[in-house]
């Protein structure tokens, strides 16, 4: 059985089922996570940096510059510039810097938690943990997204793999927070205790879920029993039908 890695464990959120599926099928990068790659690369650095393809991606051409390399690692030259005006807003940004240099650069780690193999890689890992998300940084939106992508409970299970892997407690968790579209506005987060209880209490429950379906080889959708459909009482229901608003009450 491989190492389970938080990008599979995140799936229990929604079910074992949808666990079951997404951990088998092949991994295809969104353009959106291919920007988050990019920007990734360009900021933190990586050992295999992109290549960038100038033209259009049709043709022998390009064709002979696939086959000659790695096809996720390629980029074109209008994707490179984005990710490169990022990393300028993010880099001008003392603090998102600051958080950014203090420790080491995409950090690999592997540990063993109730008898299952774990891995992750921390974006930067020394006295504090930090993440960059490339996301809606705006401070009346970012905490509610990024709790319903559960990124709190991402970084508790890389605090509690750092901790077994390393021995290493983090006296802080930070998110880099930067938006794909100009102008990259950026914000940096620091978790509250809570919040980071709350992450440990999430990637608990969905690590405890897996344990069980694993040794059942059991794995429910949503829901095994019938579930009621309401509508809030004394509402109205406003339909839009040929442009015309009608009421059903």
């Amino acid at each position: 059985m491989s190492a389970l890695h938080w990008s599979k464990l995140r799936f229990m959120r929604q079910s074992p089922a949808h666990y079951h599926h997404f951990s088998r099928v092949p991994f295809t990068m969104t353009p959106a996570m291919r920007l988050g790659w990019l920007a990734h690369a360009v900021i933190l650095g990586t050992d295999e940096p992109p290549v960038v393809w100038e033209g259009h991606r049709r043709g022998k051409d390009w064709t002979a510059f696939k086959e000659q390399h790695d096809p996720d690692r390629i980029v074109t030259a209008s994707e490179m510039a984005t990710a490169e005006a990022i990393a300028v807003a993010v880099l001008d940004n003392e603090e998102a810097a600051a958080v950014l240099e203090d420790g080491d650069r995409e950090r690999s780690m592997e540990w063993e938690f109730a008898g299952r193999a774990c891995a992750g890689r921390m974006d930067v890992a020394g006295r504090g943990l930090t993440e960059l998300k490339i996301t809606d940084s705006d401070p009346a939106k970012f905490p509610w997204h990024a709790r319903k992508m559960a990124w709190h409970g991402q970084m508790a299970w890389y605090g509690e793999g750092a901790r077994l892997a390393y021995g290493v407690e983090f006296d802080r968790y930070s998110v880099v927070a930067v938006e794909p579209k100009p102008p990259h506005a950026v914000c940096v987060y620091d978790l509250s205790e809570r919040t980071v209880e709350e992450g440990t209490r999430l990637w608990r429950s969905l690590f405890d879920q897996l344990l069980v379906c694993e040794s059942s080889d059991a794995w429910p959708g949503y829901s095994q029993t019938i579930l009621p459909w309401d509508v809030p009482e004394d509402d109205d229901v406003t339909l839009i039908i040929g442009g015309r608003e009608m009421e059903i009450e």
